[in-house]
């Protein structure tokens, strides 16, 4: 009985121990004066990524020390997790009611109805029509010259690319009229020259203008196209030349530089003299030439620069 009694002593003893050992020695059975180490608060516990030595957990399958009987109060189980909650469900939708069985299309009104909102009016443009292309702006002519195509005012137009008729009309003095506009003298000859104004020579610019595609010579230059004439005004001779040859009669007066105003195609005349001038003709601003006529136009991609010439001629000097 006495080796019963000390086993039972034995086992409450370990038992007792034990529980010491996971109380600590505040929840000592031994009781309040028991003195140990202070047990430590949870915030100096050490960190949860720090192991703790493997000594100071019990384990279940570890052996009792010798001589302690072991724990019969099993060890309280870790806490399930948490079940995740479940997402609520979306409401159910009604059933969609079953289509009713097809009837006859309703027939469309072919009238609109303006009163209605979104119904077009058919007096209204359509915005989605293509806009129409306007047609290409014409150039304005230059100050002074008749519209493209057109002729000079009294002057009627011919019909389509055909040349104007030439009217040549001789009246009781013997002078020339030609197509009602221009009067002339003489009769084309060296001895008898015509003698024309400027006039005659401009009015070219009416149906000749290459760099804007008209390319028609009037018809009154023919009668003097090849033929001796006489034309008189102003005069400017080559600046360098010692003995010049060659001159421009013009229009209006021009000193090859900033005086006057400078002369066109249509009004002026290159002369080739005969012979050069002497004395004081070298010196000459107005005066009169007689010479063979020419209608040489001469062009630099459609612009005209020279249309007139004269040949042979020679050189008559007027106060």
């Amino acid at each position: 009985m006495k080796w019963f009694w000390a086993l039972i002593a034995a086992a409450a003893l370990g038992a007792i121990a034990l529980l010491a050992l996971r109380a600590g020695p505040e929840d000592s059975p031994l009781g309040a004066g028991t003195t140990g180490p202070a047990r430590p608060s949870p915030a100096d516990a050490a960190p949860a990524h720090v192991p703790v030595p493997p000594s100071t957990l019990p384990a279940p399958d570890r052996a009792p020390p010798k001589g302690v009987a072991p724990d019969p109060t099993p060890a309280p189980a870790a806490p399930l997790p948490a079940e995740p909650a479940r997402p609520a469900r979306a409401p159910t939708e009604p059933a969609s009611p079953e289509p009713a069985a097809p009837g006859p299309a309703p027939t469309p009104d072919p009238t609109p109805d303006p009163a209605l909102p979104g119904t077009p009016d058919p007096a209204a443009p359509n915005p989605t029509a293509a806009p129409t292309a306007s047609p290409p702006a014409t150039p304005d002519p230059a100050p002074g010259e008749p519209p493209p195509g057109q002729p000079a005012p009294g002057q009627p137009a011919p019909p389509g690319d055909a040349k104007p008729a030439l009217k040549v009309t001789e009246r009781d003095d013997g002078t020339l009229r030609v197509n009602d506009r221009f009067v002339i003298t003489g009769a084309g000859t060296p001895e008898n020259p015509y003698e024309i104004p400027w006039e005659f020579l401009a009015s070219a610019q009416e149906t000749y203008r290459p760099r804007l595609g008209q390319k028609l010579l009037p018809p009154w230059l023919d009668l003097i196209n090849g033929k001796h004439v006489r034309i008189t005004g102003y005069i400017a001779f080559p600046i360098v030349a010692q003995e010049p040859d060659e001159m421009l009669m013009m229009l209006n007066q021009w000193d090859g530089c900033c005086i006057g105003v400078p002369p066109t195609p249509y009004d002026a005349v290159e002369v080739k003299l005969a012979k050069p001038p002497v004395g004081e003709d070298r010196l000459a601003a107005y005066g009169s030439v007689t010479g063979r006529f020419k209608v040489d136009p001469y062009l630099v991609k459609d612009w005209l620069i020279g249309l007139y010439t004269m040949d042979a001629a020679t050189l008559k000097i007027e106060d």
